[in-house]
């Protein structure tokens, strides 16, 4: 499904931006695509970079923006803690992804019997 040819324009007036965490560093604007497209044509995907590495790097994280909305909350509905994508982050990572909405106290990454992280993390 390709977005341009569905909506030549901008997304809709009500259309959300949505912040997507658990990204595996090597995955790519195509590859991510890939994954959002099957619940509606994406409009705009923004990779978040560390520009200090050379090349840049990804963060783990991103920005999609669908056309609609219906698109976007159905991405939501089937993806949100249902679908652990694969990739490694530190504390420090979370605290950095975190950290513009205020102190973070406390950060743990829940890690399985073999010490690998199990995708999913708490902090206060």
């Amino acid at each position: 499904m390709n977005g341009t040819l569905d909506h030549p324009d901008q997304p809709d007036l009500d259309a959300i931006k949505m912040f997507v965490g658990q990204v595996p560093r090597t995955w790519s604007e195509k590859d991510l695509r890939e994954l959002f497209e099957q619940y509606g044509a994406v409009y705009e995907i923004n990779v978040l970079r560390d520009r200090s590495q050379n090349p840049p790097q990804s963060k783990g994280c991103c920005f999609v923006t669908f056309y609609t909305r219906k698109a976007a909350l159905e991405a939501q509905n089937a993806l949100h803690n249902m679908k652990v994508l694969p990739g490694k982050c530190t504390e420090n990572d979370i605290r950095v992804m975190f950290s513009s909405f205020g102190q973070i106290e406390e950060c743990r990454i829940l890690r399985g019997p073999d010490g690998l992280s199990r995708g999913r993390y708490s902090f206060s």
